[in-house]
């Protein structure tokens, strides 16, 4: 079977050695640490494909070129071996974010960044990030699973990787934009983010093709990242700034969080 893409043979040896607390197998046998790295890659290449339910153990062993029982004995059980899988697909993305958070540059005055260096930070780790053999980014992938299962262990470690970035996300749009109320910056800010996810799951000329949308005329081909950060700032940063849609007497309390 065929190695997944995104997971370049050379790193192997980077996602070999054990990195969580459900682990039954830590060893300096070159032969261990190499079948561990195969089940990894396999499913980081499974979850993003099919989901946490839709993976067996018997296809992470097959895909993996090992048996059945090298799911356990490496990784305790098939549900700490998929988390572990979703981790490393997804907080990379995050952690690149929070990082160019910190480097930006910001007002002297306010501590503030500009709104287009915000959306830069909210988009760019997106489309930086690694893509599949079948030329669709596996993060994404794994946010349409993470919606559509009601796995609560891989949906309440999606939510941990999210909420924090969420967060300061929403803090910094909020002091740039001190003329929107908090509600308004938040659902701007899932606009955003839902926007973004939404064109690169689709973002083809194929697929418009399919639909008919095009109506015969030239299309650009999303296939690089600055034409489509062109598009996002062209669409999303109008919107960001835009004037308050909302007054303050229709919002409503949301009361404490649970």
């Amino acid at each position: 079977m065929r190695r997944p893409q995104f997971v370049p043979e050379d790193d192997l040896t980077l996602i070999a050695r054990p990195a969580t607390a459900g682990a039954r197998v830590e060893s300096d046998d070159p032969a261990n640490e190499q079948t561990r790295a195969r089940l990894m890659v396999a499913a980081m290449d499974l979850v993003a494909r099919h989901g946490i339910r839709g993976t067996t153990v018997r296809d992470l062993a097959q895909a993996a070129g090992t048996n059945l029982a090298a799911v356990n004995y490496h990784y305790g059980s098939k549900q700490e071996l998929m988390s572990e899988a979703i981790t490393r697909i997804m907080l990379p993305v995050n952690r690149r974010r929070m990082e160019m958070l910190a480097a930006a540059p910001r007002d002297p005055q306010t501590g503030g960044m500009a709104v287009r260096d915000i959306l830069a930070c909210l988009f760019r780790p997106v489309l930086e990030s690694p893509v599949g053999p079948d030329g669709v980014r596996p993060y994404l992938r794994v946010l349409y699973h993470y919606r559509a299962e009601a796995n609560a262990q891989a949906n309440a470690l999606i939510r941990e990787t999210f909420e924090e970035a969420g967060r300061h996300f929403v803090d910094e749009l909020v002091r740039a934009l001190p003329h929107l109320s908090r509600a308004e910056v938040i659902w701007r800010y899932e606009l955003a983010r839902g926007g973004i996810l939404h064109i690169l799951s689709i973002g083809s000329p194929g697929y418009l093709r399919r639909r008919k949308l095009d109506g015969g005329a030239p299309l650009m081909a999303l296939d690089s990242v600055e034409p489509i950060m062109d598009l996002f700032m062209g669409c999303y940063l109008p919107m960001m700034q835009g004037a308050p849609i909302w007054s303050k007497d229709q919002l409503v309390p949301t009361g404490p969080h649970p």
